[in-house]
């Protein structure tokens, strides 16, 4: 945490946390401890919601986190390392991430959806080889250097 002054004698309030691809690769981490947990058997017409352990609870908080934000990220890290876009339109970057990368995220796993589903694969397996994308995509960002154009 610190403060800042700008040009107009405001004082700015900062907070310093964590890099984005450490919080990417905490988040992937978590999610591949959470994918060795067991789902609710999908064949129970009626799930009795009191008997619902936390590590349930825990699973779905933390794949719904995950798939919401972390496809997203990877994508707009690959496809747009440079983005110039929050200083045109003047807003804040973290503003500008929070809002495209669930919007990212979304259309990856939906297409990523239907792509599986036409592939043909099992209930059980689906969302093991859903995860198994988003690693795939994590692990393409993570080593994924962005070359300077020249021109």
């Amino acid at each position: 945490m610190c403060f800042n002054q700008n040009e107009n004698n405001k004082v700015i309030f900062t907070i310093k946390f964590l890099n984005e691809k450490i919080i990417k690769l905490i988040l992937i981490l978590v999610m591949s401890v959470a994918i060795i947990i067991p789902p609710i058997p999908i064949n129970k017409i009626i799930i009795e919601w009191g008997k619902i352990d936390f590590i349930i609870y825990f699973r779905a908080f933390t794949f719904f986190i995950g798939v919401l934000f972390l496809p997203g990220a990877c994508i707009f890290n690959i496809l747009l390392p440079k983005c110039s876009l929050p200083d045109r339109l003047k807003i804040e970057p973290f503003l500008l991430k929070i809002s495209t990368y669930p919007i990212l995220s979304i259309a990856f796993i939906g297409i990523s959806t239907l792509i599986i589903d036409i592939l043909g694969v099992k209930r059980e397996d689906f969302s093991y080889i859903l995860f198994i994308v988003i690693a795939i995509l994590f692990f393409l960002d993570f080593l994924y250097v962005p070359k300077p154009i020249q021109v």
